[in-house]
């Protein structure tokens, strides 16, 4: 039994599931308590292993129209299909997820988005892209 657990914990943080959509929700909810909606402009999910953006995360981050900055780092992300619309977002970060260059298509255009060790080379992010990073990287 406990090896079973054990297995179970080690798929479900390998894929990214209800537990990282339950995880990241409560985090929302701990950051916004005392904000209203239109209040909050930033949302911090690092390390928190949520691998595809399901819709009941994406409807969550959506409440709150003017998130200017929303931090992805380490959170095991495959895919950013299903990106929340976020008309004030300009600076996501995406360090240390596994994105493939054609997943970057889905977030639009910002002023910034790091993406260092997410498997993504500069080549590959596209000319104007890089010239953000670099521009963000010497601020």
């Amino acid at each position: 039994r406990c090896v079973q657990e054990t297995v179970v914990k080690l798929i479900s943080k390998m894929s990214g599931n209800k537990d990282g959509t339950k995880e990241a929700l409560d985090r929302i909810n701990e950051q916004v308590e005392d904000l209203a909606e239109n209040e909050v402009e930033e949302l911090q999910l690092d390390y928190i292993n949520i691998g595809t953006i399901t819709p009941e995360l994406k409807k969550m981050i959506e409440k709150y129209p003017n998130i200017s900055t929303l931090g992805l780092n380490n959170c095991e992300l495959t895919s950013l299909d299903n990106f929340p619309k976020l008309p004030s977002l300009v600076r996501l970060e995406l360090m240390n997820n596994k994105l493939k260059p054609q997943g970057l298509k889905a977030i639009g255009s910002l002023d910034s988005i790091p993406v260092s060790y997410t498997h993504l080379r500069a080549h590959e992010t596209g000319r104007n892209l890089v010239c953000r990073l670099l521009l963000e990287k010497k601020k």
